[in-house]
């Protein structure tokens, strides 16, 4: 038996969707208004033309743990998570975008736009127009992220002169960036996905020593672990609790740099879906 959804809980759950999205443009969109850059022609850009000093820029670090349910940290006692959590602005939860899978979250995520409208239904699936299966083989192919036209948060932020970096997030293959100077980016793969703490230092290091304004990050735990051996597996414990101390020790990394406090650093923590 099949019943329909209740309409205030429709309304609550679309209302919620947009928030999200708007909290995420807001805070995007401030720092580039700080840029004080017109629209330029990313494909002619000249180092010269972009102030890697402007103190007054604001940055902005995404990170996304793929499957990180809202209730992990307090369920598995993770402190240093949870001590983040307390000292942010933070969401009791967020409602994922149907399907509830990494790709097409990610994807709305990046473009503000439901999954209906995107394209990217799912992690797998086949398509009636290209008469193609999109999956692994064809995760870096620039025609599937391209296909409706709208253009990803990072698109957007090369154009006004950004410095950005797009780290393992699915979709960083959309739209030819790599001729500018702006866009770097490590594409999506399961196989030679970087360890949290490798990510994290990246992320780091192109803040501290290429001064990049803005940067995405994915990784995909705990939800490969998760499909692997279940979320009351020993295995799901550990990743859980590898993760919380690899976000320790990014915090105190963090704190080193006086990135803690800075007037001009945003961090922002997110996720795709929950795990059952």
């Amino acid at each position: 038996n099949h019943t329909m959804p209740n309409f205030k809980t429709v309304q609550r759950n679309v209302k919620s969707f947009y928030i999200s999205i708007l909290v995420f443009m807001i805070l995007l969109f401030s720092f580039i208004n700080n840029a004080n850059c017109k629209q330029i022609n990313h494909h002619q850009f000249n180092k010269r033309n972009f102030n890697d000093n402007n103190q007054n820029q604001q940055r902005l670090l995404v990170i996304s743990l793929g499957g990180f349910r809202h209730d992990f940290i307090s369920n598995y006692n993770l402190k240093h998570l949870s001590k983040f959590a307390q000292q942010s602005a933070s969401a009791p939860y967020l409602n994922p975008q149907f399907t509830t899978q990494s790709f097409p979250n990610h994807w709305s995520m990046a473009t503000g736009s439901f999954v209906e409208n995107h394209g990217i239904v799912a992690d797998k699936f086949f398509d009636p127009i290209f008469h193609e299966y999109f999956g692994p083989n064809k995760y870096h192919d620039p025609k599937w992220w391209n296909q409706t036209g709208l253009e990803p948060i990072w698109h957007t932020s090369v154009q006004q002169g950004i410095k950005t970096a797009c780290l393992n997030w699915p979709g960083c293959e959309a739209f030819n960036d790599d001729a500018s100077e702006l866009y770097l980016k490590s594409p999506y793969s399961d196989v030679n996905m970087l360890s949290i703490e490798g990510k994290l230092n990246e992320a780091l290091r192109l803040i501290k020593n290429e001064n990049f304004k803005f940067i995405l990050v994915y990784h995909n735990q705990p939800d490969s672990i998760a499909h692997k051996y279940g979320i009351n597996s020993a295995e799901f414990n550990v990743t859980l609790n590898q993760l919380d101390e690899a976000w320790g020790r990014f915090m105190y990394d963090l704190s080193k740099l006086g990135l803690d406090e800075a007037h001009n650093f945003n961090l922002v923590l997110v996720s795709d879906h929950g795990l059952t």
